[in-house]
């Protein structure tokens, strides 16, 4: 698998920040103990989650 290590954003997740209420970009994807997951920030506040994007 390859995982995608570039600084630009993929997709805008359809929630907003949770901290400020602003766009949440997501980008990173990483194979973590056999689960896909994605990283999400905010280029506001600097919130950042990983998040499995298929629960």
């Amino acid at each position: 698998m390859q995982i995608d290590e570039g600084d630009e954003p993929r997709f805008q997740s359809p929630e907003p920040c949770p901290q400020c209420g602003d766009v949440l970009d997501g980008g990173v994807l990483a194979l973590d103990d056999n689960v896909l997951t994605i990283t999400l920030r905010c280029l506001v506040c600097g919130y950042s989650a990983l998040v499995d994007p298929f629960a």
